[in-house]
């Protein structure tokens, strides 16, 4: 757990508020469709009067639960994913305030070999991601990661270096790489990642109760 994890539960919790009430709205309209089903259907000894009002009831009865869901199933998830984007600005702002340079954090012996000028994409790659939770010397592999990219013949060997230069400096570590995950979960538990399922309200319900398995561990130790 890392000193952003607040965020990854803000998700959470975002997520869960609007699953749950999408989810209640969408029950109620499936009882208030079953309601509906049976109380058109025939009993014995029904009279015209008796089945005119059980009718009547259960149609008005599901039109209310039609205009609710209606009305939730077009506002909860964009809610959400306006929510969402609030909390990635939050922790973006806060990465950037512990992304403070510390002389005291900076590892000599990777900063020697950027400097010989040697280092191929591959290794600058592997110095980013073993300096993820360390602001300063991604900082540090960034700028020597453009300076690398500017002396290269390669085209293909500057790209690469370029755009290992763009995620340090980005501030782009691990906290917002894992909210970034999170994120493309709460996609996929909404229903959105299956083109020809996300409109349909059955699916997306369903889908939503995997958020705990599939988020949960990774919101603990965010």
């Amino acid at each position: 757990m890392s000193e952003f994890n607040i965020y990854a539960r803000k998700l959470d919790t975002a997520f869960k508020e609007a699953r749950s009430e999408y989810n209640t709205a969408f029950r109620a309209l499936q009882e208030a469709q079953q309601a509906n089903r049976d109380a058109n259907a025939w009993k014995p000894g029904d009279s015209a009067e008796e089945k005119q009002v059980r009718t009547t009831r259960a149609a008005l009865k599901l039109h209310d639960a039609e205009a609710i869901f209606n009305e939730v199933s077009a506002r909860v998830w964009d809610n959400f994913k306006a929510t969402r984007r609030t909390i990635r600005a939050e922790l973006e702002q806060a990465v950037r305030a512990a992304n403070i340079a510390n002389p005291d954090a900076i590892d000599n012996n990777a900063l020697e070999l950027m400097k010989t000028g040697v280092l191929s994409p591959a290794d600058y790659s592997a110095f980013m991601e073993r300096f993820d939770s360390n602001p300063t010397m991604l900082k540090l592999v960034g700028h020597y990661a453009a300076e690398a990219a500017k002396t290269t013949d390669s085209r293909r060997e500057a790209v690469a270096l370029n755009a290992i230069a763009l995620d340090c400096q980005s501030g782009e570590g691990a906290a917002m790489r894992a909210f970034d995950d999170l994120s493309k979960v709460s996609d996929y538990c909404r229903g959105e990642r299956y083109e020809g399922d996300k409109f349909r309200p059955e699916h997306t319900a369903n889908m939503s109760e995997y958020w705990d398995s599939l988020a949960g561990e990774a919101v603990e130790n965010f």
